[in-house]
C-alpha cells in the first residue's frame, strides 16, 4: 500500500513538472511572437522612413538646381509642407534659406521660362511672385562702393542661378559658369538677393 502512494505521488509531481514546462514553452512562445510583431513594426516604420528618405536623397542630389531666394521687400513666402509633398512623390524645387523655411514650387518652374519682359517676370503656369522666388528676376547687383543694389536687366533675369555661401552674412547668388571665389577676387559683379538673410 506505501509503495502505491509512493508511486501515486510520483505520478503526481510529474505532471506537475510537465505542466510547468508546458507553461514555460507557453510562455516561450508568447514572447517569440511579441518579438516577430516588434520586429514587423520596425520593418514597417522603415518603410514608411525609407518612403521619405529616398525622395529627400533624390531632392539633396539635384540640389545644384535650387536657388535660394527672396522678394523685394524681404518677405518669404514658405509652404511647410515639403515631406508631405515629397511622400506623395510630388517633384519640387525646394527655395528658401535655412532656418527661416521652405517654398516649394513645382520642379518645371525653371528660369529660362521667364520671358524677357523687364524685372517683372511672368509665365503661363507661374505667378510673378513665384517667378521672383525662383531666383530667375530681381536679383540685384552687388558691386563694392557703388551704391545701393540695382535690378538686373530682363537678360540676365533668365539665367539660372547656383547656390554659394560665403563667409559673410547673407546669401549669394550668382551665374552656373562662375564660382564666388572667381567672381570675388576678380573684382566681378556678385548677384546678391535683395533680401537679408
Amino acid at each position: 500500500m506505501v509503495h502505491f502512494l509512493l508511486l501515486l505521488l510520483l505520478l503526481l509531481l510529474l505532471l506537475l513538472l510537465l505542466l510547468l514546462l508546458l507553461l514555460l514553452l507557453l510562455l516561450l512562445l508568447l514572447l517569440l511572437l511579441l518579438l516577430l510583431l516588434l520586429l514587423l513594426l520596425l520593418l514597417l516604420l522603415l518603410l514608411l522612413l525609407l518612403q521619405w528618405i529616398f525622395p529627400l536623397a533624390r531632392l539633396l542630389l539635384t540640389l545644384q538646381k535650387v536657388c535660394l531666394s527672396f522678394t523685394m521687400d524681404g518677405q518669404t513666402y514658405f509652404q511647410p509642407n515639403l515631406l508631405h509633398a515629397l511622400a506623395a512623390g510630388v517633384p519640387v524645387v525646394v527655395l528658401g534659406a535655412p532656418p527661416l523655411g521652405l517654398h516649394i514650387l513645382p520642379s518645371r518652374a525653371s528660369c529660362e521660362d521667364c520671358p524677357d519682359d523687364g524685372p517683372r517676370c511672368g509665365w503661363p503656369h507661374m505667378s510673378a511672385m513665384e517667378c521672383e522666388e525662383l531666383g530667375c528676376c530681381w536679383r540685384a547687383r552687388m558691386v563694392r562702393g557703388s551704391g545701393p543694389p540695382q535690378p538686373l536687366r530682363a537678360a540676365q533675369c533668365r539665367q539660372p542661378c547656383a547656390v554659394e555661401y560665403p563667409s559673410g552674412s547673407g546669401v549669394v547668388v550668382i551665374p552656373r559658369d562662375k564660382t564666388f571665389a572667381d567672381s570675388s577676387s576678380s573684382g566681378e559683379e556678385a548677384l546678391r538677393l535683395s533680401g537679408s538673410a
